[in-house]
């Protein structure tokens, strides 16, 4: 029914199934135009970044957000740290570009950290129910309240997961 606009494992493409039928009712959204493609991620960031002259940004290195895969505003912060490295570089300030993967790093760092460990529990469980239970947490989050969790990595909103899941892993009554 939702294939198309659901596709891959059967347990995700059930839960965002719910999501569709509770934001749109039984009337499926006619899907006007496709973006983005599969990306390949590398955990903990380790991809190259840059290779004698030659720097990568966006996708390239990747900077999607590895939850929510979101890339825009990251793929855009890394060309202006891309730009300052080539600037310094020009300027005679810095021999190479590390002090690219330095700003890089450090605008990832704990942000991925936090989104790759919830993108793990839920992305890679081979067990349904403990997808159903990260899932759970989920859907006690207000909108706003995921923006916050997702997309501005707001810690207190971080801390309430982590709180939330380990509650319902030894509490039935959470």
């Amino acid at each position: 029914m939702h294939e198309d606009i659901v596709p891959g494992k059967a347990i995700l493409r059930e839960h965002l199934k719910q999501l569709i039928e509770r934001c749109f009712g039984n009337e499926v959204p006619k899907i006007v135009d496709r973006h983005g493609k599969s990306l390949r991620y590398i955990y903990g960031q380790k991809a190259k970044r840059f290779q004698g002259d030659i720097i990568g940004v966006g996708d390239a290195i990747p900077s999607a957000n590895p939850l929510a895969f979101e890339g825009i505003r990251h793929a855009m912060m890394t060309s202006r740290f891309a730009v300052q490295a080539l600037n310094a570089r020009l300027d005679g300030k810095a021999t190479d570009f590390s002090p690219y993967f330095a700003a890089t790093q450090a605008y990832f760092g704990w942000r991925w950290r936090f989104c790759e460990t919830i993108m793990r529990m839920l992305y890679r469980q081979k067990k349904d129910y403990k997808v159903d239970r990260v899932i759970s947490v989920l859907n006690r989050f207000s909108f706003d309240q995921l923006l916050a969790l997702f997309f501005d990595y707001a810690p207190s909103q971080g801390m309430r997961f982590f709180w939330r899941y380990g509650l319902e892993s030894i509490s039935p009554f959470c």
